[in-house]
């Protein structure tokens, strides 16, 4: 089963928020819900609050979460300090119970070196707790790099990811494990994998949309 789920830096209202939820399960056919930014130094998104976000949780859309540290993932102490201020975020917003916590790695693992990238974001990834929470949000070439680079070991792997690969711009029935130009044998357990396919107009704003195997969403 997937869900779909609306992603935008700026926080909607309310009444926006579940408008931009109806007009998607109308085309889509698939049950709809939103992302939460809880921060991160690296963040740039605003309005999000927790009141909000219990607003939501009390009309029992399902929610993710993503949090954005630092773009530079070279340093051991800093994904520490990333990982304890993303829970920290968590915990703000009262999303402790969250199944994944996506990390967004896009801006600073797409620039440059792949390889050279890579391999940086092992000494980062490194620093990250055991729990087994965190997913990355990244591109299909950092990702695939990640996962053919013998240098790497499948222990840096990420559990989860969140392919940021966007073909169209209207909400569609998508698959998650059915994405255009990403490997198949790669993240292909339930529980693995979300995909960002589309940037659309919803209830008069510009989104993100993605579609989540149900596993990854929490549902109040």
């Amino acid at each position: 089963m997937t869900t779909q789920i609306i992603d935008r830096a700026v926080a909607p209202t309310y009444d926006q928020a579940m408008q931009a939820v109806s007009e998607v399960e109308k085309s889509t056919g698939q049950r709809t819900g939103w992302n939460v930014y809880t921060g991160g130094a690296g963040s740039a998104a605003s309005g999000w609050t927790p009141e909000l976000v219990d607003q939501l949780k009390g009309a029992s859309v399902p929610l993710m979460a993503i949090s954005v540290p630092e773009q530079d993932f070279t340093d051991y102490q800093r994904a520490a300090n990333d990982v304890y201020t993303a829970v920290e975020g968590l915990a703000d917003f009262d999303l402790l119970q969250m199944p994944r916590l996506f990390l967004d790695m896009e801006a600073g693992a797409t620039a440059g070196d792949l390889a050279e990238n890579a391999r940086k974001y092992v000494a980062w990834a490194d620093g990250l707790d055991s729990s087994n929470q965190k997913g990355i949000y990244g591109s299909p070439g950092f990702l695939i790099t990640i996962s053919a680079d013998p240098a790497i070991g499948s222990e840096f792997w990420p559990p989860s990811v969140w392919v940021a690969s966007t073909f169209w711009n209207d909400p569609r029935a998508e698959n998650p494990y059915d994405i255009p130009d990403f490997p198949e044998g790669l993240w292909y357990l339930p529980g693995q994998r979300g995909w960002q396919y589309a940037t659309a107009t919803v209830a008069g704003m510009t989104v993100d949309l993605s579609v989540f195997d149900d596993l990854l969403v929490l549902v109040s």
